[in-house]
C-alpha cells in the first residue's frame, strides 16, 4: 500500500522503516551514522516507542532510499519474482552510490573499491597482452609470406616436391600482391594483382583489384593455411575460396622460392 510520510503514524511508521532497513541490508547502527541520528533514536522508532517529526521521517526515508511517491512497500520482492527489472537495478544504483559514500565503513569499503580497481587493471592488462601476442603473430607471419612462392605438387609420402606448376605468388612488403604465369621457366605474364593483408596467424585476404584478361575483378579471397618447414624449403599449404560465391574450396601447395620479386620483374625485361 503507498503511503506519504506526513501520515504515517505508529505502529506503520515503525514497522515500515524496520522492512525498509531490513530489506537495504543496513544495521540499526549503520541507520543511525547514515541519518546523524542517535542509535537509541532509531530503535526506539523501529520499537514504535515514539512518532518522530516529520523531518526525522523523512530524514530517515531518504537515507534508506524511499520515496513515498513513487515506491510501493513491500513490492519489490514481488516484483523480482515476477521478472521486473526496475527495482534490481534502482537497488543497485542505491548500492553503487553507497559505495562511493565512504562516511561509514571507511575501510571495508575503501578495501572493496580496491579489490574493483585491481581486477579493472587485471583485465586490461590481459586484454593488452593477447592484442599484442596476436599482433606479435600476425607480423611473424606477414614477414614469412613475404617474398616469391611457386605452386606445386607434393608426394604426401615422401614429401618431394613431384610437379612444378608455372604459376607464381609474390607478396610484397607494401601490401600489394601479384599472381603471375611462367613460359619456359620464366616469368611471362601477370594473372591478378591487388592487396593483401594478414588477418590471423593462419588466414590471409586477397583483394583483388585486377583479373588480367577478364577486365576488373573487385573481389575478396580468403585462404586458410598453414606454413611447414621441411628440409628441402618452406611449404604452405592453403584453402582457397571466393568470398560471397558458391564456388568449392580449392586446396593449393606452394613452395617458396630463393629468389626474389626484383629477380623474377628483370627477367621478364
Amino acid at each position: 500500500m503507498e503511503m506519504e510520510d506526513k501520515t504515517m503514524k505508529q505502529p506503520e511508521l515503525g514497522q515500515t522503516i524496520l522492512e525498509l532497513r531490513q530489506r537495504t541490508g543496513l544495521t540499526q547502527s549503520e541507520l543511525a551514522e547514515r541519518c546523524n541520528m542517535s542509535l537509541r533514536t532509531i530503535q526506539r522508532i523501529e520499537a514504535q516507542e515514539v512518532t518522530p517529526r516529520n523531518y526525522t521521517i523523512k530524514t530517515i526515508l531518504s537515507c534508506l532510499g524511499y520515496d513515498p511517491h513513487e515506491d510501493t512497500i513491500g513490492n519489490d520482492d514481488s516484483q523480482d519474482k515476477d521478472g521486473n527489472g526496475m527495482p534490481r537495478q534502482k537497488r543497485l544504483i542505491k548500492h553503487i552510490k553507497e559505495l562511493f559514500n565512504l562516511k561509514t565503513n571507511t575501510m571495508k569499503k575503501l578495501s572493496i573499491l580496491s579489490l574493483f580497481v585491481l581486477f579493472v587493471f587485471a583485465g586490461a592488462f590481459f586484454a593488452n597482452t593477447q592484442l599484442n601476442a596476436q599482433g606479435k603473430a600476425i607480423r611473424s607471419t606477414k614477414e614469412t609470406l613475404i617474398g616469391v612462392w611457386q605452386q606445386v605438387i607434393v608426394n604426401p609420402a615422401t614429401g618431394e616436391v613431384e610437379t612444378y606448376i608455372p604459376f607464381l605468388k609474390i607478396f610484397n612488403a607494401d601490401d600489394t600482391y601479384i599472381h603471375m604465369q611462367m613460359k619456359d621457366k620464366k616469368p611471362a605474364f601477370l594473372n591478378a594483382s591487388g592487396k593483401w593483408k594478414v588477418t590471423d596467424k593462419n588466414v590471409f585476404l586477397e583483394y583483388v583489384e585486377l583479373m588480367y584478361g577478364q577486365g576488373v575483378r573487385n573481389h575478396t579471397e580468403e585462404q586458410t593455411f598453414t606454413i611447414e618447414k621441411q628440409s628441402n624449403g618452406l611449404f604452405m599449404h592453403s584453402k582457397f575460396h571466393t568470398r560471397g560465391t558458391d564456388m568449392a574450396d580449392i586446396y593449393e601447395t606452394w613452395k617458396k622460392c630463393d629468389f626474389s620479386a626484383w629477380d623474377i620483374m628483370r627477367q621478364r625485361k
